[in-house]
């Protein structure tokens, strides 16, 4: 009886606390779980809009590709044609005259001087309109009519230029209609050029090379820097940020292979202004309070929007200076790296991601709603990167801050009501035990003092319940036995 009190009193108070409980914490889990939903979408359209403005940039230097492997097929046409090697104007007074721009004598254009006097062949290619071969032996063209610059370093031996080194200069000049595309219609890219393995560059727009030595090397550069290991799945390699020989600005190149048969014979490309990135690639905002930058997997800052600069405190390699003796290239570009140079926070985040895909991260804390999004340039081992600021994130998160403590509330106010209930449950079912368990003992005494014939007790207790008729019953049972079998 008395365990049954027990369990009657303590139950009911259990189940109460309990339910409470339960409710309670459903509910915070409830509008927790609403609000992670409501900031997961937030992050999913940002990181969209940042894939989004990522294909965006893709495309538009993937039109720039498109130029250089138009470059390459011409290039590789015309550097592998039996006709273009058939004659020589200097030598072959039978043949169909070339000028200097690579079109024929027929149709109107200036005549061939090695037809009627082929000792006017040096005049020809001494003339300025043309190209000019100095003293130091290396061929220059010096005079801008429209057309791309040529230079042609002097040959390695005291030999002259051989019949296959002009025929050379007179192909490529077909390339010329192919060099003017990229630079007339996209801002974006400085030069076009050709460079061959002996140093041969035809390149467009004009730049003036008189002061340029003769036997200046043009497969050294980074401009010449095409390596089958470096080249995407069409082919071509867009190099890290070097200083242009022919722009003299900070430049990324995408460059492609001519081949003949497995010997690399030149190299096509177009030089990208690494300065323009910033008006022509980063006009855009990805977000409220967004702010973005364009850098390469290795860290190095190629461009970010003003407001980006003094975030990330790494000044993009295209607004650094030109580099000289006392701070050369190569410091140039690891002051602009931001996995070195860059501010804590955004050195230890790119530490930690995976650039071959699209990410988001929250920034610590989360109450500020700064978020961080990157996603990679298709095509590139480039990444665009950036971070918004915004009310609807800092919003969420203090939502998810206030209902997680709203919910700690409710779990201490359940627990202290459990313990109160058990506390509550507990005295109650020890009251009951007393009242219970005080005229039980008293009807023991009573009947042992009457076993050892000390009278007849008398049972009766004031309880008009199931206690107060116990004691009234056994009272009868004894009576009956004191009065003896006579009496019953």
């Amino acid at each position: 009886m008395l365990l049954s009190a027990l369990i009657s009193s303590i139950v009911p108070v259990t189940v109460i606390s309990i339910l409470l409980f339960t409710l309670s914490d459903n509910g915070a889990v409830y509008t927790t779980d609403l609000s992670n939903q409501v900031r997961q979408e937030l992050q999913d359209q940002f990181l969209l809009s940042t894939e989004a403005q990522s294909d965006q940039i893709s495309q538009r230097l993937v039109k720039i590709g498109y130029n250089v492997e138009l470059l390459r097929a011409y290039a590789t046409d015309l550097l592998t044609s039996q006709e273009a090697y058939a004659r020589d104007p200097w030598e072959d007074p039978e043949g169909a005259a070339v000028d200097g721009e690579g079109e024929s004598a027929d149709s109107g254009e200036t005549e061939d001087p090695a037809n009627s006097d082929p000792a006017k062949a040096v005049q020809y290619l001494e003339n300025p309109i043309y190209y000019s071969q100095g003293d130091d032996g290396a061929i220059r063209k010096i005079i801008d009519d429209n057309g791309s610059v040529l230079f042609f370093r002097r040959p390695d031996t005291s030999r002259d230029f051989t019949r296959y080194e002009r025929q050379k200069m007179q192909v490529t000049a077909r390339l010329d209609s192919l060099l003017k595309g990229p630079t007339r219609y996209d801002q974006l890219v400085s030069h076009a050029y050709i460079v061959t393995s002996d140093s041969m560059l035809r390149a467009y727009p004009f730049i003036d090379v008189a002061t340029w030595p003769a036997d200046k090397d043009l497969t050294k550069p980074a401009m010449y820097a095409w390596s089958p290991e470096k080249a995407n799945d069409r082919g071509l390699v867009w190099t890290s940020p070097y200083v242009s020989h022919l722009s003299g600005e900070w430049v990324v190149s995408c460059l492609g292979q001519v081949a003949i048969g497995t010997n690399q014979v030149a190299v096509v490309g177009c030089e990208v202004r690494v300065s323009r990135m910033m008006d022509e690639l980063l006009s855009f905002s990805i977000g409220p309070g967004g702010i973005s930058w364009l850098q390469r997997s290795d860290g190095t800052l190629l461009s970010a929007q003003t407001s980006a600069v003094d975030y990330l405190r790494v000044i993009p390699i295209g607004n650094a200076e030109l580099p000289s003796d006392k701070h050369p290239e190569q410091t140039v570009r690891e002051e602009a790296n931001l996995e070195a140079r860059g501010n804590d926070e955004i050195k230890r985040l790119l530490g930690t991601l995976d650039k071959s895909k699209s990410e988001g991260r929250v920034l610590e804390p989360a109450t500020e709603g700064r978020y961080f999004v990157m996603s990679p340039v298709a095509g590139l081992d480039w990444l665009l990167a950036g971070t918004i600021q915004s009310r609807s994130i800092a919003l969420t998160s203090r939502q998810k801050d206030e209902q997680l403590a709203i919910a700690q509330q409710k779990f201490l106010i359940a627990g202290v009501g459990l313990i109160v209930g058990l506390i509550i449950a507990f005295v109650m079912a020890g009251l009951e035990g007393r009242r219970i368990l005080q005229p039980v003992q008293i009807m023991i005494s009573k009947l042992r003092e009457y076993t050892v014939g000390q009278g007849s007790p008398t049972l009766a207790i004031a309880d008009e319940g199931e206690i107060g008729e116990l004691a009234n019953a056994v009272q009868d049972v004894v009576d009956k036995c004191s009065r003896g079998p006579e009496s019953s």
